[in-house]
């Protein structure tokens, strides 16, 4: 188990649409004194089934938005974690200070999947994954 962060950790993923996300809303409303934010490479749009999935379970994303790693340029974070399995430290320009580690969730749309239903599982097994690591991390 982590020694639990004193005040911050950076969730980062290329696209900051998801896992990253995903990470900073479990952070967030089960660890409300540790600062939880995440950025992307190349940001795009929150993707809809993880804002769908995260409300199922009472995590709230809506009002999230997709950042670019540049908007923390100068900000220290205690933790930085890499949550994109595809990522690697040397494609992170401008890493923050402090510590950086790597635990990478997949994306739910590489696991098999016939239908909406089924996709929904997906990204539900990759949310309670995240949830059970963060409890463990952060406790």
């Amino acid at each position: 188990m982590a020694k639990r962060p004193d005040k911050s950790v950076l969730f980062l993923c290329r696209k900051n649409d998801l896992q990253s996300q995903m990470c900073e809303g479990v952070v967030r409303k089960l660890f409300p004194d540790i600062r939880a934010e995440s950025a992307g490479i190349d940001p795009t749009q929150l993707d809809i089934d993880a804002i769908l999935v995260m409300r199922h379970a009472e995590y709230d994303i809506r009002r999230y938005r997709a950042k670019t790693i540049e908007e923390f340029a100068g900000q220290s974070f205690d933790l930085s974690y890499n949550v994109d399995p595809g990522l690697k430290r040397e494609g992170i320009p401008a890493l923050p200070a402090g510590e950086y580690r790597e635990h990478p969730f997949p994306d739910p749309t590489f696991y098999p999947f016939t239908d909406e239903q089924e996709l929904q599982q997906n990204y539900a097994r990759v949310r309670d994954e995240i949830i059970e690591w963060a409890k463990a991390e952060f406790a």
